[in-house]
Formats: C-alpha cells, sequence, structure tokens
C-alpha cells in the first residue's frame, strides 16, 4: 500500500497521525521494477536519489555501452562518499550539551521543562519571579507543548531559579 500524504507527530503525548491524500496499492515487485526505471534499485545495493542527482551533475552522461561499467563506478564511489559525508553532518550537526557540573558562567541559555499540565497561573508566577531576578547574560527559554519558547529575560545566576522550580512546578 502507498500512501500519499502528511504524517504529524505529537511528542507530548506520543501520537502519530497520517492524513493520507492518495492510497493506491502495488506490489513489491511494481514498485522494485519502478525504482530500477528510476535507477533507485538495481538488485544488490539501493541508491539514493540526492547521491544519484549529485553523479549526474558532476559527471557528463557516457554512451550505451559504457553505462555498465559506469554504474557500478557509481555505486563504488558512492559508498566511500556517502559515508565521508555523512560523517561530516553528524559532526557538523553535534552540539555540546552543557554537563551539569558545568559552572554557570559558561552557560549561555537555561531551559525550563514546564511539566504536562501546567496551569496558566503558575506560568504567570515564573515569569513574574523570572522579572524579580537580576539581570544578567544567561538566556531563558521555556519548553512549553514541545516547543522552546524564548522568555526574552536573561539572568545573572540559575540558583534560585532552579530552587524555584523544584519547588513551584
Amino acid at each position: 500500500m502507498i500512501v500519499e500524504g502528511n504524517l504529524d507527530v505529537n511528542f507530548e503525548y506520543n501520537r502519530k497521525n497520517i492524513r493520507s491524500r492518495k492510497i493506491t496499492t502495488a506490489h513489491l515487485t511494481q514498485v522494485r521494477q519502478q525504482a530500477k526505471e528510476m535507477g533507485l534499485f538495481d538488485g544488490g545495493k539501493r541508491i539514493s536519489l540526492i547521491a544519484q542527482s549529485e553523479e549526474k551533475v558532476l559527471t557528463p552522461t557516457p554512451p550505451q555501452g559504457e553505462k555498465e561499467q559506469v554504474a557500478e563506478d557509481v555505486v563504488g564511489k558512492e559508498d566511500t562518499n556517502f559515508e565521508a559525508k555523512l560523517e561530516e553532518k553528524i559532526i557538523q550537526n553535534k552540539t555540546e550539551k552543557p554537563e551539569k557540573n558545568q559552572p554557570e558562567s559558561a552557560l549561555k541559555e537555561y531551559t525550563i521543562e514546564l511539566p504536562a499540565g501546567t496551569r496558566l497561573e503558575q506560568i504567570h508566577t515564573l515569569k513574574d519571579f523570572l522579572h524579580s531576578q537580576e539581570l544578567g547574560d544567561i538566556q531563558i527559554y521555556i519548553l512549553l507543548s514541545g516547543q522552546k519558547v524564548d522568555t526574552k529575560i536573561a539572568l545573572v545566576s540559575l540558583t534560585d531559579l532552579k530552587v524555584w522550580v523544584d519547588d513551584n512546578l
């Protein structure tokens, strides 16, 4: 079964919803044949569409007799290229999370996770508390329904805030 549509994921309630626009049935052989025609499947290895489009840009189209040899070369190059690009992307996107024992002066932002069922009154009380603290350079965010919201308040120290959050939330 092939479903075209949207996938909605609600992380707070751990729910997934598929809104379909078109549903069709297809046999596995049909899907494989179509993938072979598109050049995405050669029986042994799967070629990603992105890598294939990059190869088309980088290499000119060979004559008919050389296509099989070039396809084998592309698969071999792609394996090493893909691994290197994947490793590079992982390194680029890796963000270091602050350790718990890290000094506050090294922190630049702090996120308060609001538990499910937090009342609006509690959020207003938190806002009043934040405004009563000494302003500094540690930006305060609130994680509300899975979204990180900027409070537009920066504090000098987190010690009082952590105690307040433990006692009130």
